[in-house]
C-alpha cells in the first residue's frame, strides 16, 4: 500500500496513513460536507473543471482561503534556497494584502503557515493543475494578464531574496529552474 501523503499541519491531515473503519453515519456528514465544499468553491472561483475543484478541497483550500491560489507558486519560490529572509517574507504579505487578502483573515493566517514552514511536498505541483484550471476559465486577455502577475510577483520574491543576501539582483539557478517550470505549466 502507497503511504498517503501528509500535511504538516492537522487541519489538512486525512486519516494520518492509516486505514479507518468508519460506520455510514460518519461517512455521510464528510461526503456532504465535501460537496458543500466543492460547490462553493466553483461559485468562488469560477472554475468548472471537477477534478480541479476537488484537488483543491483535497488541498485545504475553501471560498475564504482560495484567494491564496495564486500565491502558492510565490511562496514556494521564496523557499527555493530552503529558507525564507525578512525581506521575501514582507513582500509576499504586501503582495497578499494588494491582491485582497486582508490581515487577520483566514486567508492570511494561512499564509502566514506557509510563511513560517515550506509547504508539504505535491502541494506546489498540485496547486499549479489547479491554477492552471482557473486560467482555463478566463478569457483570453484575463488570462494572460493573470499568468503575468503570477510570474512577476514570483520573479519579485526571487530577486527579493537575492539583493538581501548579496547585495546585487539576480535569480539562484534553482529560482531560475523553479520559475522555468511555473511559466512552462502556466502557459502550456
Amino acid at each position: 500500500m502507497k503511504p498517503q501523503k501528509r500535511s504538516p499541519r492537522p487541519s489538512r491531515s486525512r486519516t494520518n496513513g492509516r486505514a479507518e473503519r468508519r460506520d455510514t453515519a460518519d461517512v455521510q456528514p464528510r461526503s456532504a460536507s465535501r460537496l458543500e465544499n466543492i460547490d462553493a468553491l466553483r461559485g468562488a472561483i469560477g472554475i468548472t473543471d471537477d477534478a480541479a475543484l476537488e484537488t483543491l478541497g483535497d488541498l485545504g483550500f475553501t471560498p475564504e482561503t482560495v484567494l491564496l491560489l495564486h500565491f502558492v507558486p510565490v511562496v514556494h519560490v521564496a523557499w527555493t534556497e530552503g529558507g525564507m529572509s525578512g525581506r521575501e517574507r514582507n513582500l509576499i504579505q504586501g503582495l497578499a494584502q494588494r491582491g485582497g487578502i486582508q490581515y487577520g483573515s483566514r486567508a492570511y493566517e494561512v499564509l502566514t503557515e506557509w510563511i513560517e514552514q515550506p509547504l508539504p511536498r505535491g502541494y506546489f505541483e498540485s496547486s499549479l493543475a489547479a491554477i492552471r484550471a482557473s486560467l482555463d476559465a478566463m478569457p483570453g486577455g484575463t488570462r494572460a494578464e493573470s499568468v503575468r502577475s503570477i510570474v512577476d510577483n514570483c520573479t519579485r520574491v526571487a530577486t527579493a531574496s537575492r539583493e538581501s543576501a548579496t547585495g546585487r539582483e539576480g535569480l539562484s539557478a534553482g529560482e531560475h529552474d523553479v520559475l522555468e517550470f511555473i511559466v512552462e505549466a502556466l502557459d502550456a
